[in-house]
């Protein structure tokens, strides 16, 4: 119903599929960080019901 969304939650799948596969070799910190970012992202996303945008603010770590 919402083409959007399922676009913008594709990547949160991926990832999350593919989190066994990164603790193989991947720091628990680096695993612990990742899903505090796709937390914090979906959380942005929810005042946005219009619409999807591609602006994200990426450089919130500052690294």
């Amino acid at each position: 119903m919402h083409p959007a969304l399922l676009i913008s939650s594709s990547p949160l799948i991926l990832l999350l599929m593919l989190s066994p596969f990164h603790l193989h070799w991947a720091p628990p910190i680096t695993i612990s960080f990742l899903y505090l970012v796709l937390f914090l992202q979906s959380l942005l996303k929810i005042p946005q019901s219009g619409g999807a945008s591609g602006d994200l603010p990426l450089s919130v770590g500052g690294t």
